[in-house]
């Protein structure tokens, strides 16, 4: 008999084994491939000589490779400019680079009916090939005949896909192993793969979109984001790279669902190779749902099963009607409470404690509501012990509201200040048992105490069971406590088990019952001769973790949250010392410490990582898992739409406002002899030259003048458009006649009179030393060539670093003589005056322009962004954040980006980077700093300037020396909100109060003088604390200055 069962064991164990094998295999069939792949717009490339030629680029192509097989040898900053313009061209198209594929996996862990499974694969797949793209079907766990595979060859082929194949995986994996198996059918090392749910619908730009979130984040990482207003938002849409994806390992086959790509995912983002973007890309899908768990446990089968029941059967509502699916039947003992709690029998009230501790609230009781017929929410207006903390009282109440609005038919919300936690408690108690149908059981919860669905169920009607043979007065259960994160918890659980149900006092019984010490029960009796010990151990029972547990969420909060609740609890007086800074903030570094518990240590002995499946659904918010493997009948293509007419790329150079040079300077560079000058056209820069310089009350009218490198600049003017508007905001509020803001793009081709009717403040001042002429042999600047502009009636505000202008010192000193040379870095200041150049402080602050950033709501959606022109030095900035889990998006990556586009990057921005382009201990980027301040996002920067002029913004601007320190600094407040929105509200309020007229007031009223007659300007405030009078110093240090 032993040896018979030892080979029934055997037999078994070798079916599981084959069983595995098969589960893993799986069958590529190539559908078509057309050969045909999307011409892209060419790039005009200008030669040495003059001749145009059109680099002709598809998608698939390599722009580098393409590039150096159509011309010279080039720099590396010439490359990347062409590779820029590549994509950007593109995507203005809605092209892309990379090959598009669309991986669609049709998989039975989708919650789907049978009659609308052909549907939603159909709609999916029709839909990327609308979009010229290419297609992987992956079935999971489906078999599609060989009629149905020549059926969707065809009907991709006709709906404008480029390539299709189909991946039959022979058993349900799940779709993580879906997925990757559909990946690695892609050979093309230039694709871009996007992983589709079945039954969504691609937007017509998903691709660009997709191509234009990988580029900002550096190529480098796997981008992924929610699927919209499909029903399914935690169901991730995945785009990468497939050379990265082939690289990086993959979620285990056995790890389920989605759920476990979105644990995977997330796992990648600790790292910096993921990163989430809430794209808003329109989808649709045919039927609600996400992923669940795969077949391998057979308990978690049924109980998933039971929450895709248990939703269609709330406590109170009559059941819905019953729907075909591929799920099991739901357990008889959850039907069966169901129908008692229809009846009033067996009903089970709940408790919520609350004073302001509300951050799970709304989604723990969208879990627990439906299992009850009642809930009492006692909101405490005064903590137990501890000081008031009123803002976080209100804004708890706010969430009570909603809750009893959303149901106001369950839900009862009592106000009060009771003295202790059991004076709290009892009272609620007392409330139940007034309450019709009356309850038998009070359950108890407080806001971080979640309870599975199904195993709460269970847990309640197995109690009810066991009631109707005995008195059941009070109920513990296991806790999964979980520490700062739910994914970690206290390994083994702690010996404490949580009272969680209590009975509603009877009347009449020699045994009364209720809470003595916070949340501890206790009986009491007048008969002297009954045993309370040995009574109140017979009055309860203990639920075994495998059926239920609490999972207990007291430990994940803020450090202010849980410094809050370490002052307030009963418990507050017997807190460890120091226990904030040895354990709970030493625990972030060493996930290995044991004794964690702030009051009793050993209790909580380690950590573990929490599984997925452990979870329940309001803390993994996944859906229902939906049966069993089956064949697939695709059917007959739906009636086929008629592909979108491709436009064919012309094959000769289109015009273009962009050119490239590959290697001769620019025309900004080259010499003009004066009969040159004098045949090309010239831009007036005053629009109204009848106008006089001051007017009849003395004002003066000014020009704000931005001047560009030259025709083939595309960058200047937006560079300075925030400071010019600020500029001519300043004079306004000063009191000026009138003020304009002209940008000439090159110098050499605009013109004023010598002695223009109107004072000018030139931005862009560093051109002035490119422009030169050759006046019969002798080299001039376009000063001494055009006698404009002059430095009587002109400033020059330099923002450029000095020390990589050498040029500068040959213009500079003529408007320095006249103390009409600003600088808006007091460092730069500094540096021109050991060079004997006399420049004026002249800072920035807040303008009535910067109003155009403010944000228009809090939805930031995207983490840590850069702005700026990219160099060496900042690639490998960006690229040790992102090594270091920093994904960091680079939001003109491809292309420029200033006015409207900057603005709304800005506003989706939690953090905002500052990156030093030279590497120059002195640069000052306050050009960068106050967009992003006005737009509330915290700036981040690389300590730079004069220490004098940090210390002045450092309540506004963070700064941070080292890449290390600015990861730490960037992670704290991409992750705490409550932190980043408090430190973004100072630094606006220092913005603001620092107004750019008080600085630009005195500057103004010196150039002014002399000419415009008893004219003084608007008293706007001064600026002396953040202006300086600099002064150099025989240090060799740029630090210095005095007030």
């Amino acid at each position: 008999q032993p040896k018979q069962q030892h080979g029934q064991h055997g037999a078994e164990m070798l079916k599981r084994l084959i069983f595995i094998a098969v589960a893993r295999a799986h069958v590529v069939h190539e559908l078509f491939d057309s050969a045909h792949r999307p011409e892209l717009p060419s790039l005009p490339l200008v030669y040495d000589d003059g001749a145009t030629q059109p680099l002709r680029l598809w998608e698939g192509d390599d722009v580098v490779a393409s590039l150096a097989a159509a011309g010279p040898q080039t720099g590396p900053a010439y490359v990347d400019r062409v590779v820029r313009a590549a994509y950007a061209r593109a995507h203005a198209a809605n092209r892309t680079l990379r090959r598009r594929w669309a991986v669609i996996v049709a998989s039975p862990s989708a919650r789907i009916t049978r009659r609308t499974a052909t549907k939603a694969l159909w709609a999916s797949a029709l839909s990327a090939c609308a979009h010229a793209a290419s297609v992987v079907v992956v079935a999971d766990g489906f078999s599609i005949s060989q009629d149905d595979r020549a059926a969707l060859g065809t009907a991709l082929n006709a709906s404008g896909c480029v390539r299709a194949s189909l991946v039959v995986l022979r058993e349900w994996t799940g779709p993580a192993a879906a997925y990757a198996a559909g990946a690695a059918s892609v050979t093309d090392e230039r694709a871009m793969l996007l992983f589709v749910p079945w039954g969504v619908s691609l937007a017509e730009d998903a691709f660009v979109a997709y191509e234009r979130m990988l580029r900002g984040y550096g190529d480098s990482v796997v981008a992924y984001a929610p699927t919209h207003k499909n029903g399914c938002s935690r169901l991730p849409v995945v785009a990468v790279d497939a050379t990265k994806w082939r690289a990086i390992p993959k979620p285990d086959v056995g790890y389920a669902l989605d759920g476990g790509v979105a644990a995977w995912l997330a796992a990648l983002e600790d790292s910096g190779d993921a990163v989430e973007a809430r794209w808003r890309v329109e989808t649709s899908s045919p039927e609600e749902g996400a992923i669940l768990l795969d077949l391998d446990w057979e308990r978690l089968i049924q109980r998933d099963a039971d929450q895709f029941h248990l939703a269609r059967r709330e406590i109170g509502e009559p059941p819905l009607q019953e729907r075909q699916t591929w799920l099991r039947g739901p357990s008889a003992i959850s039907t069966q409470r169901h129908e008692r709690e229809g009846r009033g029998e067996g009903t089970v009230a709940a408790s919520l404690c609350v004073y302001d501790d509300d951050r799970f609230l709304e989604s723990l009781v969208e879990d627990l509501l439906p299992r009850l017929r009642h809930l009492i929410i006692s909101h405490a207006t005064a903590p137990w012990f501890g000081t008031a903390r009123p803002a976080g009282f209100l804004r708890a109440a706010q969430t009570v509201d909603r809750i009893r609005s959303n149901a106001p038919d369950k839900v009862r919300v009592v106000n009060g200040a009771w003295p202790s936690e059991e004076a709290q408690r009892n009272a609620a108690l007392q409330l139940a048992a007034t309450l019709l149908p009356r309850p038998t059981h009070l359950l108890l919860v407080d806001g971080d105490e979640f309870w599975h669905p199904v195993e709460l169920d269970r847990a309640l009607a197995l109690v009810y069971q066991a009631s109707q043979t005995r008195r059941i007065s009070w109920v513990r259960a296991t806790m999964a406590t979980y520490f700062k994160t739910v994914r970690f918890v206290v390994d083994p659980p702690e010996p404490l088990k949580i009272l969680w149900l209590v009975e509603v006092p009877l009347h009449h019984t020699p045994v009364t019952c209720g809470f003595s010490e916070a949340r501890n029960w206790a009986c009491s009796s007048s008969d002297a001769s009954i045993d309370l010990a040995a009574t109140i151990e017979a009055l309860g029972t203990f639920v075994d973790p495998t059926t239920a547990k609490c999972h207990h969420l007291s430990y994940v909060r803020t450090t202010e949250e849980l410094h809050d609740k370490l002052t307030s609890f009963a418990h507050a007086r017997d807190v460890r010392e120091n226990w904030l800074r040895d354990v709970w903030h030493a625990w972030d570094m060493n996930k290995s410490l044991e004794d964690l518990h702030p009051t009793h240590p050993p209790a909580f002995k380690r950590t573990v990582v929490q599984e997925l499946h452990e979870m329940p659904p309001a803390l993994r918010r996944l859906a229902e898992v939906s049966g069993t493997p089956s064949i697939l009948e695709l059917g007959p293509p739906p009636p086929l739409v008629e592909p979108p007419v491709r436009q064919d790329q012309p094959v000769t150079e289109e015009e273009t406002d962009l050119q490239w040079k590959t290697l001769a300077p620019g025309h900004f560079e080259s010499v003009l002899t004066a009969a040159e000058l004098q045949r090309r056209p010239k831009l007036d820069i005053d629009a109204t030259p009848s106008e006089p310089r001051c007017d009849s009350e003395g004002a003066p009218r000014f020009v704000v003048l931005v001047l560009g490198e030259g025709e083939l600049d595309d960058s200047t003017e937006g560079v300075f458009a925030d400071s010019a508007e600020a500029v001519a905001d300043a004079l306004r509020e000063l009191g000026v006649s009138r003020v304009s803001v002209v940008y000439c793009a090159d110098a050499r081709l605009c013109k004023a009179p010598r002695d223009a009717p109107f004072f000018t403040v030139v931005l862009g001042a560093h051109h002035l030393a490119r422009y030169r002429f050759d006046d019969h042999g002798v080299s001039k600047t376009l000063c001494e060539m055009q006698g404009w502009p002059a430095p009587d009636s002109s400033v020059l505000y330099n923002f450029e670093t000095v020390n990589e202008q050498t040029l500068l010192k040959d213009i500079f000193p003529r408007w320095a003589l006249k103390k009409h040379l600003w600088d808006y870095s007091s460092a730069s200041v500094l540096k021109l005056a050991r060079l004997k150049i006399d420049a004026r402080h002249v800072p920035l602050g807040w303008s009535d322009s910067l109003e155009r950033y403010a944000p228009v709501d809090e939805q930031r959606d995207l983490g840590v962004v850069f702005v700026g022109r990219m160099n060496g030095r900042r690639r490998q900035v960006l690229l040790e954040l992102r090594k270091r889990g920093v994904p960091v998006y680079h939001a003109n990556a491809d292309a420029l980006l200033f006015g409207d586009g900057l603005r709304d990057v800005l506003r989706r921005a939690r953090v905002v980077l500052s990156l030093a382009y030279f590497g120059d201990a002195d640069e000052w980027k306050a050009t960068r700093y106050l967009p992003s301040i006005a737009a509330g996002a915290v700036v981040v920067a690389e300590a730079g300037g004069a220490p004098l002029e940090r210390e002045a913004w450092r309540e506004a601007v963070v700064f941070v020396e080292g890449v290390e320190a600015m990861v730490d600094v960037v992670k704290f407040y991409a992750s705490n909100e409550t932190a980043r929105a408090e430190r973004a509200r100072r630094a606006a309020a220092v913005l603001k109060a620092r107004r750019f007229a008080a600085a630009l007031r005195g500057p103004v009223e010196d150039l002014v003088l002399g000419s415009c007659r008893f004219w003084r300007a608007a008293d706007v405030g001064d600026a002396e604390a953040w202006r300086w009078r600099v002064a150099a110093t025989s240090s060799s240090s740029a630090s210095g200055g005095e007030l």
